[in-house]
C-alpha cells in the first residue's frame, strides 16, 4: 500500500501542468523527447494493456511544444517495462515533417542496431523504407531510455517520396497466403489505404496462388503479384533473418488500379536473431510455391548470391554501426533498461559483427550447394 502510495504522489508531482519537466540525466549526443501525461491520463494508459487507449499530453523536442495523443504500441511491447508508442500530433503540427509517429523500444533488439541496418540493406535491395532517428525520452520525469522514432506508412509516406498509392495492405500476425483452411483475409490482414473493408484484390491475389500451375505461375500472378519484387524482398528477409518478416509485418501495396501488390518492409526489431532462422526456401505460401518453378528458384538463389556479394558485407555495414555506435553509446548506457540493467554495449555490438560475419560464410556456402 505504501509503495502504491508512493507512486500517486511521485505521479501527481510530475502530473501534466504548464511546465515540463526535464530529465535527471541527458545523453550527449541525443535529442531528448520528453513527454508529460496527466496523473488520470497515465494510469489509464499503464492499465488499458490489453486494448489501444489514446491518452492526451505534451511533447518536447528540440525546445518545442506540442499537443499529443499517444497510445501503446504493437500487443508484444506492452508485456515489458518498457513499452512502444505511437503518437499523433495535434493542431495539424509536424515533428521531423511527421504528424504521426511510432517511438519503438526495440524489446528484442538488445544492440538496438537492427533497424538501421536492415533499412539500409532494404534501401540498397531497391524498397521503399521508412526513416528512423534515436531519441532519448522521458515520461512524466522518468527516463524510459533509448528508442527509434520510426516513420509511419501512410499516406504522407509516399508523398514525401513522389510514390502514388492506390492501395496499402499490412499483414497483422501469422497471415497466410491460401484458402485451403477456409481462411478470412480480413481477420489477419490490415486494410489501411482506403481504410475499409474491401479485400477483392488481397482475396484473387491469394485464389491465384493456390490455382496456378507452377510451369506458368509468373504469369499467372503478373496482375496480382510483382514476383521478382517479392523474391528480392524474401531473399534480403531470409539474409538478415528477419524471423518475424514472412507471414507478418511487411506491407503489400498497389500504385494505382492497373498495377500488381508491391512489398515495403516494415519491423526489423527480431532482424539478426541469433537462436532462431528460417530455412532458405521456408516462411510462407508464397516462396514455397515459387521455387518450385525452376526459373524463378534460380532468380532468387542468385538474388541472394548477388545481395551477399555486394550489400551484406563488412565494409558496407560496419562502418554504419560504429558511426551509430558512437552516436547512441551514452544514451544505451543511461537506458535504466540497458546500461542501467548492465547489458554492455561493446558486447552487444561486437557479438553482432560476429554474427554478420558468420552469417555471409554460411549463407554463400549454402548458395553454392544449391546453385551446383
Amino acid at each position: 500500500m505504501k509503495k502504491f502510495a508512493l507512486i500517486i504522489l511521485f505521479l501527481s508531482l510530475v502530473s501534466c501542468s504548464e511546465h515540463l519537466v526535464e530529465p535527471l540525466v541527458a545523453p550527449t549526443h541525443l535529442n531528448q523527447m520528453n513527454i508529460m501525461l496527466t496523473e488520470e491520463e497515465y494510469l489509464a494508459l499503464l492499465n488499458n494493456k490489453l486494448f489501444d487507449f489514446e491518452a492526451n499530453g505534451k511533447l518536447s523536442y528540440k525546445n518545442k511544444v506540442y499537443d499529443i495523443e499517444i497510445e501503446a504500441q504493437g500487443a508484444g511491447s506492452r508485456y515489458y517495462n518498457k513499452w512502444s508508442y505511437h503518437v499523433k500530433l495535434k493542431n495539424g503540427k509536424q515533428l521531423e515533417g511527421l504528424s504521426e509517429f511510432n517511438l519503438s523500444a526495440q524489446n528484442f533488439d538488445k544492440t538496438m542496431m537492427s533497424t538501421l541496418i536492415a533499412s539500409h540493406l532494404y534501401r540498397r535491395a531497391g524498397f521503399p523504407v521508412f526513416e528512423s532517428n534515436y531519441v532519448f525520452v522521458n515520461l512524466n520525469g522518468k527516463s524510459y531510455g533509448l528508442y527509434l522514432l520510426i516513420e509511419k506508412v501512410d499516406e504522407n509516406f509516399f508523398s514525401q517520396r513522389y510514390l502514388s498509392v492506390y492501395e496499402l495492405i499490412k499483414l497483422g500476425f501469422d497471415s497466410k497466403f491460401t484458402f485451403s483452411d477456409e481462411y478470412n483475409t480480413q481477420y489477419y490482414f490490415d486494410k489501411e489505404i482506403p481504410e475499409d473493408n474491401n479485400y477483392n484484390s488481397l482475396n484473387e491475389f491469394i485464389h491465384a496462388l493456390d490455382t496456378a500451375r507452377i510451369e506458368r505461375i509468373e504469369e499467372s500472378l503478373k496482375p496480382y503479384l510483382d514476383v521478382r519484387n517479392y523474391l528480392d524482398y524474401h531473399a534480403m528477409t531470409f539474409i538478415i533473418n528477419n524471423i518475424d518478416a514472412f507471414s507478418n509485418n511487411f506491407f503489400l501495396y498497389r500504385k494505382n488500379p492497373d498495377t500488381p501488390f508491391e512489398i515495403i518492409p516494415w519491423d526489423f526489431d527480431k532482424a539478426f536473431t541469433k537462436n532462431q532462422s528460417i530455412g532458405i526456401f521456408e516462411g510462407n505460401e508464397i516462396i514455397k510455391k515459387l521455387i518450385l518453378n525452376k526459373e524463378l528458384k534460380d532468380y532468387y538463389l542468385r538474388r541472394i548470391e548477388f545481395f551477399l556479394e555486394n550489400y551484406f558485407t563488412e565494409e558496407d555495414l560496419f562502418p554504419i554501426i560504429d558511426d551509430a555506435l558512437e552516436k547512441v553509446k551514452d544514451g544505451y548506457s543511461l537506458d535504466p533498461y540497458l546500461g542501467g540493467l548492465g547489458i554492455n554495449f561493446s558486447t552487444e555490438i561486437s557479438e553482432l559483427k560476429n554474427y554478420i560475419k558468420s552469417r555471409k560464410t554460411s549463407l554463400t556456402q549454402i548458395i553454392r550447394e544449391n546453385l551446383n
